[in-house]
């Protein structure tokens, strides 16, 4: 029998949280937490597959705001909570609720989706492709030591605090940086433990704020230790939960306070960026070690008029690029005249200079991953002489793109 694919009642959501959290995450459900992740979904983007009247795999999206190269923001559908039940893989689940989500968010208006991809092959045939790449830091601060940036403007807080100011320096650090999104502000409360739901695992650290001249904050941290010592000898471990900073001057005093906690022999932090300034900042860069360098967000374009005409181009130059969408919503031919100064971007029937898939229209539509590299594959195809080189260089990043807020 097929499987029925659509959004979910009220009713329904306790099933569908079951399924979510038993496939994906590998537990059991606590029913107290029912009601407050209800609070926070929308079940006008929650799908659901189903077997008669039985929930078998699971969707959502939510809303969210993404920087593009030249500091423009874009909506984008942010997919989330991907599931299937083994009972009932390759039924065609999967290609259901993303095609019917998909079309949502087109209909919605938003010009591009993203989200992170559990296994690389899964999401390229739905027109993804990987735009961000992220880095795991292990540092032993015995050998970072800082050479300058004097540790100043920092407190440490009440996570209450914190969480006052915190959601106000990410804004502003999210609109300045390429690749970030929003972060919902339930995120928050979940973040520095002021809400207590029965499920979730609840922080417990530390946190501190960092002030600039005018006493405003413009920097935040979350960390936690893992205390261990060797007989006498300190063995614990520091881990940074989050660290924000809108200036540079923020990002260096809470960097410099990591490494300078005492007893700590092993600073480590998740979801960091591939090009972390910190390895410039202390006498050895080699202490900054990266392990587990990864993909992160994964992006597809929707509508390519809005999507390229937003965003800023590293160099002047003028294309027709082709683009093959299996799914639709990209297909077609478009003119885009772009710089680092604005861009526009409309459908024509001109030869093509560039013929790409969706999938690596994706990958470039960041930075994050480079046209020339691609153009191994047969994703690229380059239809003019010189048009790979002239599209190559446009859309190289002025800033490697990051984001940092796992979804």
């Amino acid at each position: 029998m097929a499987l029925e694919i659509r959004t979910i009642t009220d009713r329904e959501f306790a099933a569908w949280v079951d399924v979510k959290a038993t496939t994906f995450f590998g537990e059991v459900p606590v029913a107290e937490s029912i009601d407050y992740r209800r609070a926070t979904a929308d079940l006008e983007r929650t799908w659901a597959a189903f077997d008669g009247s039985q929930v078998v795999a699971t969707l959502a999206s939510f809303p969210a705001e993404l920087t593009v190269p030249g500091g423009a923001i874009v909506s984008a559908d942010a997919v989330t909570s991907v599931t299937t039940r083994s009972t009932h893989r390759r039924r065609g689940a999967l290609t259901g609720m993303m095609t019917a989500s998909l079309v949502s968010a087109a209909e919605r208006g938003d010009p591009v989706s993203i989200l992170i991809a559990a296994r690389w092959p899964i999401y390229g045939r739905y027109g993804y492709g990987p735009s961000t790449d992220t880095a795991s830091l292990s540092i032993d601060p015995r050998n970072a030591t800082f050479a300058g940036s004097p540790m100043e403007g920092l407190s440490y807080v009440h996570a209450a605090t914190a969480r006052a100011s915190a959601e106000q320096i990410f804004d502003r650090f999210r609109r300045g940086q390429v690749g970030a999104i929003t972060r919902r502000p339930n995120t928050f409360d979940l973040d520095f433990a002021l809400v207590k739901v029965p499920g979730y695992e609840e922080w417990k650290g530390y946190s501190v704020l960092h002030r600039g001249d005018d006493g405003e904050p413009d920097g935040y941290l979350r960390y936690h230790v893992l205390d261990k010592w060797v007989g006498l000898e300190p063995g614990s471990t520091l881990v940074i939960d989050d660290l924000v900073a809108a200036t540079p001057r923020a990002y260096a005093s809470l960097w410099r306070l990591c490494l300078e906690v005492d007893n700590i022999t092993r600073v480590t932090a998740d979801e960091r960026s591939v090009d972390e300034t910190l390895r410039w900042l202390v006498s050895d860069g080699r202490a900054v070690g990266g392990t587990n360098v990864s993909d992160f967000l994964w992006l597809r374009v929707l509508d390519v008029a809005a999507a390229l005409s937003a965003r800023r181009y590293l160099t002047e130059g003028s294309l027709v690029i082709e683009v093959d969408d299996p799914m639709g919503h990209a297909s077609g031919r478009w003119a885009l005249d772009g710089g680092p100064d604005g861009a526009t971007c409309v459908r024509t029937h001109s030869s093509p200079d560039l013929s790409i898939t969706s999938t690596a229209l994706g990958a470039i539509y960041l930075g994050g991953s480079r046209l020339r590299s691609i153009a191994a594959s047969d994703q690229v195809a380059e239809r003019s002489e010189g048009a790979l080189a002239t599209a190559d260089a446009m859309f190289a990043p002025a800033v490697t793109p990051w984001c940092n807020t796992m979804f």
